[in-house]
């Protein structure tokens, strides 16, 4: 089918090989026979040619340079392999990295100088700079506060985030240093639509002068308008230095729905839940929430809900992973 042709290449000996150096026109890439053997046995892949026209071999075995053009190849194919399996690798810890992302709700930062809304209560010399708010705790029997007004949250399962560092005063040059012992800070917030009934999210730190990240859940999935949010600092002595780096309301969301795991036994139904997690159940019962809701498959607490509004198993992203269960089951 193909009518071979010839270069005007003059082929080496043996002996020419094994004692001078070879010439730039000898050679693989330049080598008659290898560029010959190279095209038929592409032409004859491509082009589906009876495997009986394709040569024997890709060099005839006798040509000097046989053996270096193979290792060539194979040395191609290697390396070819090897930078191939680390794109894909790259590429799979990208889209692992872009799975999950933190949806933002409200942030504070600091990153000027203006305290951004954040007015203090026995708490003064309030300053931002460098990235943080401070203040110093001062000596009144109120305990030392921030209030923020008008805050809105949209739906979802949100997470109070706060960074956080509480030194205490500077200890005496004499005497034993004092135990220390941790500090609570409690997140307030008035809703409107509940009468300004006043809730609040509850966690502890240490007052060691390092910053530290607490978190507390919103018990709400659904959208929530803050007339009036504070941070309360329980347990803090006077004259302690408070630095807040950031705070933040999040959400770990994913960019695409995950498949739907398999449900775990005995733990699908309200009755195993309520045995399971009653605090949770009382939490919300407690709070005026006539239902609470969970993941079905993984039994994870999702919020409260309110009698009427399912933001649960029908207005909600993750509605067919939710169980619904009464907060005060007969």
């Amino acid at each position: 089918m193909f009518q071979k042709f010839s270069l005007n290449f003059v082929t080496p000996s043996v002996h020419e090989i094994e004692h001078a150096t070879i010439p730039s026109q000898y050679t693989w890439w330049l080598s008659g026979e290898a560029i010959w053997g190279l095209t038929e046995v592409f032409l004859c892949v491509f082009n589906k040619v009876n495997t009986d026209s394709m040569p024997q071999y890709l060099i005839h075995p006798k040509h000097p340079l046989r053996i270096f053009v193979y290792i060539v190849l194979v040395l191609g194919f290697v390396v070819g392999g090897f930078f191939t399996f680390k794109a894909s690798q790259m590429s799979t810890e990208s889209r692992s990295k872009a799975a999950l992302e933190y949806k933002t709700y409200v942030n504070w930062e600091f990153n000027g100088t203006d305290p951004e809304g954040w007015v203090g209560e026995n708490l003064t010399n309030i300053k931002v700079g460098g990235g943080v708010l401070k203040g110093i705790v001062g000596g009144a029997k109120t305990y030392p506060k921030l209030t923020h007004k008008k805050v809105a949250l949209d739906q979802g399962n949100k997470m109070f985030e706060i960074s956080i560092a509480v030194a205490p005063a500077v200890k005496p040059e004499r005497g034993p240093t004092p135990a220390v012992e941790p500090y609570k800070l409690n997140v307030i917030y008035a809703v409107s639509t509940d009468g300004l009934k006043r809730k609040q999210l509850v966690m502890k730190g240490r007052p060691n002068g390092k910053l530290n990240n607490l978190k507390a859940k919103f018990p709400e999935i659904g959208k929530l308008n803050i007339d009036n949010l504070q941070l309360e600092f329980v347990n803090v002595k006077s004259d302690s230095i408070i630095t807040i780096e950031s705070i933040k309301v999040t959400d770990i969301v994913g960019t695409k729905p995950s498949p739907t795991p398999t449900p775990l036994p005995g733990l699908v139904n309200c009755e195993s839940l309520y045995k399971e997690k009653s605090s949770y159940f009382k939490g919300c019962s407690d709070n005026g929430y006539a239902q609470v809701c969970f993941n079905q498959f993984t039994t994870e607490y999702q919020g409260c809900n309110k009698a009427g509004e399912n933001t649960c198993t029908q207005n909600n992203v993750n509605a067919a992973s939710n169980i619904l269960c009464d907060s005060s089951p007969m």
